[in-house]
C-alpha cells in the first residue's frame, strides 16, 4: 500500500501548496548543486553542450594536483610565448614549482601555465587531452570533450553545466586543489620573471561574499561569461555552474542567494509519527499502522516537505505482528525524485486469527465449510426419518 504524506502528517501544514520560486539568470545553462549529496537543486539546460572557456582549467588544475608533488619543478617549453590570452608571461626554460603553478592556473588563469602543465604531465597537449577526457568520465561527466588544457577556442572543446559540476565536485575533494581555488591572493617564486609574482583571483565574488570558496571564471567570445563557484554557509556547501552568461556575477548572486534562501537542513519526519498502513494476511485486522523508528533530517525546501510521499518497501505482512516490531524501511520521496530511507515499526499489535476461523477465510475454505455443514445436516435428517 502506498501512502502519501503531506501537510500535517509531516508536521508542515503551513507548507502545503508552497511552490518555491525559481531564479531568473541570463546564462543559457546553469545549475545549483548540493556539493555533499550531489542533488541538483536548480537547473537550466544542464545537459546542453557549450564552450567552457577557462573553466576548463578546473580539470587541468585537478590533473596537476593529482600527478605532481608540490615541490616538483615545471619548465616552460620553447614555444611558450606563442600561447595567447591570460598569462604568467613565462619565458622559455622558466621554472616554477607545481604548487605555484596550481595557483597560477586557478588564480591568474594562466594559459601558458596550462600549456606547460599539459607537457609536464603527459608529454603533449594531445595526450593530456586524452587524460582530461578519461578523468572527466571518472568524475561522472557524460557529454564532455576536452581538446585543450586552457579552454582557448576550439570547435569540439565542449562540456555541459552538469558535467562541469561533476568534475568540480571531484576536484574539490583534492585538498591542494580546494586550498588553491579558495585563495584570494598569493605570491609565487619564479626562476626568470621576478616582476610578476603576485597573483590575485579573477573571482570577483570573493571580494564581497565571505562564503565564496572559489572556483573558476572563464570567458571567450564564443563561450560568453562562464563561472563555476562553491559557497559554504554554516556547513551547507552549494556548487554553481554558469555557462554563456551576459553577467556572471549577477547570475551567480541570483542563483546562490536563491539556493541558500530556499534550502536548509530540515526535520522531514519526526520519530514515532504514524505514516500509513500495510496490509496484513491472516490477522484479526486487515492492515497495520506503521510509524518511524527514528527521525529524518535532510536538505529540503518547504515545497519538498509539503509534497513528499512515503512508500513502505514491505508491501504485505503476515500476522501475528507485535507492537513495535521492526517492519523494515520506507522511502521518503521528494517531488524531484530525491529519495531518503527511514526505518519503520508496527504502531500496534495484530494477533493472528483463530486457527479454525482462519482455515475457512478463503473462498475454497468457505466451500469446504459449507459442504461439511450440508453433510451434517443431511445425516441429521436421515436419523429423524428412521
Amino acid at each position: 500500500m502506498i501512502t502519501a504524506v503531506v501537510g500535517m502528517t509531516l508536521g508542515a501544514a503551513s507548507f502545503v501548496g508552497v511552490q518555491a520560486t525559481t531564479p531568473t539568470p541570463t546564462a543559457l545553462s546553469c545549475l545549483v548543486m548540493d556539493l555533499d549529496s550531489g542533488r541538483i537543486l536548480y537547473g537550466k539546460n544542464i545537459n546542453s553542450r557549450r564552450y567552457p572557456a577557462s573553466t576548463t582549467k578546473i580539470m587541468t588544475g585537478l590533473l596537476l594536483a593529482e600527478n605532481t608533488q608540490p615541490s616538483d619543478i615545471l619548465r616552460a617549453p620553447s614555444d611558450i610565448e606563442k600561447v595567447t590570452g591570460s598569462s604568467l608571461h613565462m619565458k622559455p626554460g622558466e621554472e616554477i614549482t607545481a604548487e605555484d603553478m596550481l595557483y597560477g592556473l586557478m588564480l591568474r588563469s594562466a594559459n601558458d601555465g596550462a600549456h606547460t602543465t599539459a607537457l609536464h604531465v603527459s608529454g603533449s597537449v594531445t595526450a593530456f587531452a586524452r587524460k582530461m577526457n578519461e578523468r572527466a568520465k571518472e568524475a561522472g561527466a557524460k557529454n564532455t570533450t576536452f581538446y585543450t588544457p586552457h579552454g582557448l577556442p576550439h570547435d569540439k572543446h565542449m562540456t555541459t553545466a552538469y558535467d562541469m559540476a561533476m568534475i568540480t565536485r571531484d576536484a574539490l575533494k583534492n585538498p591542494r586543489f580546494a586550498e588553491a581555488v579558495s585563495t584570494f591572493q598569493r605570491t609565487i617564486t619564479r626562476s626568470i620573471n621576478q616582476e610578476d609574482t603576485l597573483l590575485e583571483t579573477t573571482n570577483k565574488t570573493m571580494e564581497f561574499d565571505a562564503s565564496s570558496k572559489g572556483v573558476k571564471t572563464g570567458w571567450t567570445n564564443a563561450a560568453g561569461r562562464c563561472f563555476v563557484g562553491m559557497n559554504d554557509r554554516n556547513g551547507l556547501r552549494l556548487l554553481t555552474v554558469i555557462l554563456k552568461s551576459k553577467d556572471w556575477v549577477a547570475d551567480q548572486q541570483n542563483i546562490i542567494e536563491w539556493g541558500f534562501k530556499t534550502f536548509e537542513t530540515r526535520s522531514i519526519v519526526p520519530t514515532g509519527i504514524a505514516l500509513g498502513t500495510i496490509p496484513v494476511k491472516e490477522g484479526e485486522l486487515a492492515e497495520v499502522e506503521f510509524a518511524t523508528q527514528n527521525g529524518l533530517a535532510a536538505l529540503a525546501s518547504e515545497y519538498d516537505i509539503a509534497k513528499a510521499k512515503v512508500f513502505p518497501v514491505t508491501k504485505e505482512l503476515t500476522a501475528p505482528i507485535e507492537e513495535g516490531q521492526d517492519l523494515g524501511i520506507a522511502k521518503v520521496i521528494f517531488p524531484d525524485g530525491t529519495t531518503h530511507e527511514i526505518k519503520i515499526q508496527a504502531k500496534e499489535a495484530v494477533p493472528r486469527k483463530a486457527i479454525f476461523l482462519s482455515s475457512f477465510g478463503t473462498p475454497a475454505g468457505m466451500m469446504v465449510l459449507m459442504m461439511g455443514l450440508g453433510s451434517i445436516a443431511y445425516k441429521i435428517r436421515q436419523r429423524r426419518i428412521r
